[in-house]
């Protein structure tokens, strides 16, 4: 029941979220959310300053003015994760130099454009002004980027030598085709034109905005990616190869990462731990493997061979990437007819596969999601890697589906965001290790349901575990022990059977975005943990769906959290006769 007091708890939280949006708009344009439509943020250390002080005044409010004890319990679960979540984000404050402004993994140079091609939405005159406002603005956002990266190199801080030359192709991507050269149409450009010519608008205007645009691209955005390229040219001479630890203060600013990543209180050494009695479980998995299929030879062997074999890879043409996204969206198809067997609230936002722009290609891994639009206005897109799919197996493709898009990101990003009577934030609010805990299980867990029946494919379910687990040794192997990038390939070479493509992607991944993947794993040992509990406890009373539609059912929430969602339903579900 909710009281007066939540009533004023969820305003104030809404209004602290808008704030937030108001610092971060293209946050607000992939959410769907109105605000900020013709502006970027402050790419700035001075921006970084104004949400770091942002989240201490709101923090300071939410603790003064909304006492604990009027609230009902969902209130005080809202007022406990926004407090969380402010001090999540002021615990890496006193390391902001040791984060890098720009990277091939994350940054204005891509994170921009791909806002204006995903989630930009024009259907209003406002809307088209906001685009062109917004290419215009590019080039400013691109020359705050630079200044961050200079203030490190001052610094003597700088992101590792691998991350500049992929940054530096993404880049001359954006800045080919009219109106920079003759080589086709921009991807900006293009983009701009098709969605114009998708909408009724007014007379004459059209050609403005495409005018417009041009001038924008030619005096803004080509100068500065230009500027952009010629930076990371001069940073990409100096060879260089570090984690964090390489800094001073490099292995307590690694370890906030990996607190904020996994949300509990772990060590470096506690992670890799976890990683090797991971991979020492699904390794053993991996031998009924073979043995079921009478393979000859060692785990190596069979890493080696399923690299190799042609049958388990698609060509590299235009038939082996319509083939390709053909099996991806049948995948998903797959799945989605049986949703409601697992789960009892079923998502309204559609989910559409499709490739992946071509200038984040040879950076990103062989897929990612981006969440539906507030409200339905736009569904959930899942943007396949078609880079080379030779590299990419077809028997992973089930187990990726089953990540990226159902029952993985997109059920529980959908869900979330169509919950109602909570506040914003928890709606939309993403928690690394409950969203991609949940993921890693939602490849898992499909199993039951008769998928993986192939042995390929399996293999392919048990090989993505591993890839996640092994990322609990590498990463921490990287940032606090040192590891060279070679060491970090070996590793993963020895340990799955990812493709050398994916396996070099993958480690360039860890070496320039700290401990974010420490969360999947972590994530997904404390799912099956409280699924094993809650079957213990309940036996034949135990529901799948109900046990899912609690973990699914709060919005994302740090794991400390989930477990007591998940023993209070678990207390509830034995109380009944």
């Amino acid at each position: 029941m909710t009281t007066d007091a939540d009533q004023r708890l969820n305003q104030f939280l809404d209004e602290a979220f808008l704030a937030e949006l108001d610092l971060a708009p293209e946050t607000a344009t992939m959410l769907g959310r109105p605000n900020g439509k013709d502006r970027w943020a402050d790419q700035s250390d001075a921006g970084r300053e104004a949400e770091f002080r942002l989240a201490e005044r709101l923090l300071a409010r939410l603790e003064s003015e909304f006492p604990i004890e009027p609230l009902s319990p969902v209130g005080r679960l809202s007022h406990r994760l926004f407090a969380e979540r402010c001090r999540m984000r002021l615990l890496l404050e006193p390391h902001r130099w040791l984060t890098y402004p720009v990277t091939h993994m994350h940054g204005a140079h891509s994170l921009l454009p791909t806002v204006l091609l995903t989630a930009h939405q024009i259907a209003t005159p406002g809307d088209a002004d906001a685009y062109v406002a917004r290419l215009a603005g590019l080039g400013p956002a691109i020359d705050q980027v630079l200044d961050a990266v200079e203030a490190r190199r001052r610094r003597g801080i700088a992101a590792p030598s691998l991350t500049y030359p992929k940054m530096i192709a993404a880049a001359r991507t954006l800045i080919s085709g009219a109106p920079f050269d003759q080589n086709g149409t921009s991807p900006l450009l293009t983009d701009l034109t098709t969605k114009l010519d998708a909408v009724a608008l007014p007379d004459g205007q059209r050609s403005a905005w495409i005018a417009a645009a041009t001038t924008a691209l030619i005096d803004r955005v080509g100068p500065a990616y230009r500027r952009f390229i010629a930076a990371m040219e001069l940073l990409a001479v100096t060879p260089s190869e570090h984690g964090l630890s390489a800094f001073p203060g490099g292995k307590a600013a690694y370890a906030a990462l990996i607190r904020r990543e996994t949300t509990l209180d772990l060590t470096a050494a506690e992670v890799s731990a976890f990683g090797h009695r991971e991979l020492a479980r699904i390794h053993g998995e991996m031998r009924q493997i073979m043995t079921r299929l009478d393979f000859q030879g060692d785990l190596q062997d069979f890493f080696a061979w399923m690299r190799t074999a042609p049958e388990l890879h698609l060509s590299n043409d235009a038939a082996g990437r319509q083939a390709y996204l053909d099996r991806a969206q049948a995948a998903v198809d797959a799945m989605q007819a049986r949703l409601s067997e697992v789960v009892g609230r079923l998502p309204r936002a559609r989910l559409e596969v499709r490739p992946m722009a071509g200038f984040n290609e040879g950076s990103a891994t062989a897929a990612f999601y981006n969440p539906p639009g507030d409200g339905g206005s736009r569904p959930g897109y899942l943007e396949v890697n078609l880079l080379d799919v030779s590299q990419n197996p077809t028997y992973q493709i089930d187990a990726l589906m089953h990540h990226e898009g159902v029952p993985g990101h997109h059920l529980q990003i959908a869900v979330a965001m169509e919950l109602e009577g909570l506040p914003l934030f928890r709606r939309f609010d993403i928690c690394n290790a409950h969203a991609e805990g949940w993921a890693l299980y939602a490849e898992k867990f499909p199993k039951e349901l008769g998928f993986y029946q192939d042995p390929y494919a399996d293999f392919g379910r048990l090989s993505m575990e591993a890839w996640r687990a092994s990322r609990l040794v590498v990463d921490p192997g990287i940032h606090h022990d040192g590891w060279s990038r070679e060491r970090a390939i070996a590793f993963m070479t020895r340990n799955t059977a990812e493709s050398p493509l994916n396996i070099a992607i993958e480690i360039d991944r860890y070496f320039v975005f700290p401990g974010q993947a420490t969360s999947y794993a972590v994530g997904l040992i404390e799912i099956l943990r409280l699924r094993a509990e809650a079957e213990a406890a309940l036996g034949d009373r135990f529901d799948l769906r109900q046990f899912h539609d609690t973990l699914l059912g709060s919005g994302s929430v740090p794991l400390p959290i989930l477990r007591e969602l998940i023993g209070e339903w678990l207390h509830l579900s034995s109380s009944r006769t």
